[in-house]
C-alpha cells in the first residue's frame, strides 16, 4: 500500500469541538475536517465529492492558556452575543499526516501540498503553516505482539473500527470527529468514532500498518460513517467564532 505522508509544522494550534456548549471543549489534534479543508486550500478549489483516508499524528512543546473573543450565535433564543474565553492552545505543534487516495488524486495532493496555490494555515490563521515534508512511503501490515510492541512516538487517533482490533497499554480517550461533508447546503458532515492515544502506548496485540521508517499509519475507514449532527434541530446547540486573542498563561504539557 502507497500513502503520501505530509509532516507540518505550526508555532499555534486551537481546534474547537463544534458540540461544546461553553465553547471551552478543544481537541488535542486537528479534527480530519481541518486537514481536508487544509487540502483544499492547497489545491485552490472546492470539494468535489472525491473521497480519501487519512491518518492524523502530532505532538506539541506545551499547553498554554489564552483569552479568545468569540460571537456565541445561540439557535433557541435567536441571539448573537460576544464573550472573551479562556482556552488551552497547543504550543510548538507537529503533525504527521498519512493520506491514502486514488493513483490521480494523490497525485494531485502531491503537488499541491508542494506548492500550494494559496497561504495555508490551521485553526485561526494567525500564523502560517510550513509543510516540512510531502513523501510517497509504501506501507506494510505488521503483526505485534507484547514481545514486539508498538511504541507511539506521537499523540494519535486511532479509528474506532480499527481500536477494536488491537490491545493497548492505554484505553484512550474518545472523540466523534468530524469528516467530509455529508451536504454542502447547509454544511452537514459526517462523523468518525476515534480513541485519541497518547505518545508513549505500547499497542501489543494486532495488526497495524506501518510505513518505511516505522511509523504507524490509522487510516480512516474507506467509506464515511454517516452519523450527522444538525445544529437547527439541536436546540443547545451553539456555533463559536473565533475573533481576536488577549494575553496567555503558559502552562507546560
Amino acid at each position: 500500500m502507497e500513502c503520501l505522508r505530509v509532516k507540518l509544522y505550526t508555532p499555534t494550534g486551537i481546534f474547537k469541538n463544534p458540540l461544546s456548549i461553553k465553547g471551552i471543549e478543544v481537541y488535542p489534534l486537528p479534527p480530519y475536517s481541518t486537514i481536508i479543508g487544509l487540502i483544499y486550500r492547497a489545491l485552490g478549489r472546492k470539494w468535489n465529492g472525491e473521497y480519501f483516508q487519512i491518518s492524523i499524528q502530532g505532538d506539541y512543546q506545551a499547553i498554554y492558556r489564552d483569552y479568545v473573543w468569540f460571537k456565541k450565535y445561540n439557535f433557541k433564543d435567536k441571539e448573537l452575543g460576544r464573550l472573551p474565553l479562556q482556552v488551552p492552545i497547543l504550543y510548538n505543534l507537529r503533525l504527521l499526516i498519512h493520506i491514502k487516495a486514488s493513483e490521480e488524486l494523490l497525485n494531485e495532493i502531491e503537488s499541491c501540498l508542494k506548492k500550494p496555490k494559496e497561504l495555508l494555515f490551521l485553526s485561526g490563521g494567525e500564523y502560517p503553516l510550513k509543510v516540512e515534508e510531502v513523501k510517497r512511503v509504501k506501507c506494510e501490515a505488521r503483526e505485534v505482539s507484547k514481545f514486539n510492541p508498538m511504541e507511539l512516538v506521537y499523540n494519535a487517533y486511532v479509528p474506532t473500527l480499527l481500536k477494536r482490533e488491537i490491545k493497548s497499554t492505554e484505553e484512550g480517550i474518545n472523540f466523534n470527529l468530524s469528516y467530509f461533508y455529508k451536504n454542502t447546503k447547509p454544511k452537514v458532515y459526517n462523523w468518525i468514532e476515534a480513541t485519541y492515544l497518547k505518545k508513549g502506548t505500547l499497542i501489543y496485540k494486532g495488526e497495524l500498518y506501518v510505513d518505511e521508517e516505522d511509523y504507524p499509519v490509522f487510516l480512516t475507514p474507506e467509506i464515511p460513517q454517516t452519523e450527522t449532527v444538525d445544529p437547527q434541530q439541536d436546540q443547545d446547540y451553539v456555533i463559536f467564532y473565533q475573533l481576536a486573542y488577549g494575553f496567555c498563561m503558559c502552562e507546560h504539557a
